[in-house]
């Protein structure tokens, strides 16, 4: 009962905020938990041993880890929250803070980083910063991206990187403005 009540919740805080780390970790745990009330279940009704509830738990957390890491979290996080922009009222400093893989997605997506922009142009500046200048935030994380390659040898050849510099290749005037 108290495992589905906290999955009911996360999936509400996942519908109204989006997804983030803690929130699909938290699905992960309570996945873990069932797996090990099951497998308490059938210690119990088999009276098997300790050692084969520690075997399959144990087990059981190493498939779960080794699948979570074929998902890239940070382009799933991003692409889920922005196709549910609608719904899903979006942290734009969070999707901006995620890895360079992102950056594509975000680009794609820059006109509702301009319109959340222009809702909110009205806060002043904190610190000399404007902390609701999206677009200018996601430019100047562009250009952090081509100065750290510039920096890199073919050893640190990556599909993720590759995949990006492809991107911005191919893209239209007003994105590919980046000084590299």
């Amino acid at each position: 009962v108290l495992v589905m009540s906290v999955v009911i919740r996360d999936y509400y805080y996942i519908a109204k905020h989006g997804l983030a780390y803690k929130r699909i970790g938290v699905l992960f745990f309570l996945f873990m938990v069932l797996v090990g009330l099951l497998t308490v279940a059938i210690k119990i009704a088999g009276k098997k041993t300790s050692y084969y509830l520690w075997r399959v738990n144990a087990w059981a957390a190493i498939i779960i880890l080794v699948v979570s890491t074929t998902i890239h979290w940070d382009e799933f996080i991003a692409d889920y929250n922005l196709q549910r922009k609608d719904k899903v009222e979006l942290d734009v400093p969070f999707l901006l803070s995620l890895s360079d893989k992102t950056l594509p997605l975000l680009d794609k997506n820059i006109t509702v980083l301009q319109k959340l922009q222009a809702e909110r142009s009205g806060i002043k500046m904190i610190n000399g910063e404007c902390p609701y200048c999206y677009t200018e935030q996601l430019q100047e994380k562009k250009r952090e991206f081509f100065r750290k390659q510039e920096s890199v040898s073919w050893l640190s050849w990556n599909y993720a990187d590759a995949y990006i510099k492809h991107y911005y290749e191919g893209v239209s005037a007003p994105s590919a403005t980046i000084t590299r």
